[in-house]
């Protein structure tokens, strides 16, 4: 278990997850102790239990069924858009029962609460936590490489328009009336236009 922990730890760093993810027993991560897992799932459950209550009016004798698996279930399918929740069902730790269950608990405790509650790590356990801070990652990655080509489309455009400008109003530069040395030059110029000649300008536009 401790070699599974560490092999998760090293990912959180590599891709630079936040450290809320992280178990109480991850090492040279935490100043100061953090419950267990099973101790925040019982916190996400009630967290869960009082929204479904207060905004979703599920009534209480059908909570006192809901276990791990139904709070699970809820903060999946009702509650998480995309990787993460909306705004109005972040964790309100001023609500009355929620900042009694968490009376006594440390500030780190209520942080690492809050950012798993928020960001869509609640009922997870490590390893999960791990894969949904990478496929966020790569969520993010995959935005960027979509701007990249976004951009290279247009430098693409901008290379065929420069290259179509380096021809003469009268025709082509085989065809226009210029010197030997002048058509040579700016064949030479077409023939050597590169992609990376219009990204700084895209980039600039851009800032």
């Amino acid at each position: 278990m401790s070699n599974e922990i560490e092999k998760y730890d090293d990912m959180v760093k590599k891709y630079g997850l936040s450290h809320n993810i992280a178990t109480n027993k991850s090492k040279g991560i935490w100043s100061n102790q953090i419950p267990s897992d099973h101790l925040f799932q019982t916190y996400e459950q009630f967290v869960c239990k009082r929204l479904a209550n207060q905004t979703f009016g599920i009534k209480w004798p059908e909570l006192e069924d809901w276990g791990p698996k139904e709070c699970r279930k809820f903060y999946n399918e009702r509650l998480i858009e995309g990787t993460v929740l909306p705004p109005k069902y972040h964790l309100n730790q001023s609500d009355n029962a929620i900042a009694t269950t968490l009376a006594g608990t440390t500030p780190e405790t209520r942080e690492v609460l809050a950012y798993r509650w928020n960001n869509g790590y609640a009922f997870k356990n490590y390893r999960n936590r791990v894969l949904h801070g990478i496929e966020s990652v790569q969520t993010s990655i995959g935005n960027e490489a979509g701007a990249v080509i976004k951009r290279l489309m247009e430098a693409e455009k901008d290379m065929d328009l420069v290259r179509g400008e380096l021809d003469t109003e009268n025709g082509a530069i085989s065809e226009a009336k210029l010197s030997s040395r002048a058509k040579h030059l700016i064949e030479y110029m077409r023939a050597n236009l590169s992609i990376t000649d219009f990204l700084d300008d895209i980039e600039s536009d851009e800032d």
